[in-house]
């Protein structure tokens, strides 16, 4: 039974890493003067 749910978990925390790692992103750029790195203001 737990190798059946070891694929969804390792899944999950792939994308939930993903996502935290997208979003940091968004707040570092936001935080450069300018915004000519401006990718993180959609």
């Amino acid at each position: 039974m737990l190798g059946g749910m070891l694929p969804v978990i390792s899944t999950l925390t792939f994308k939930g890493l993903n996502l935290s790692i997208v979003i940091s992103r968004q707040l570092f750029y936001r935080r450069l003067p300018g915004g000519i790195f401006a990718p993180g203001k959609f």
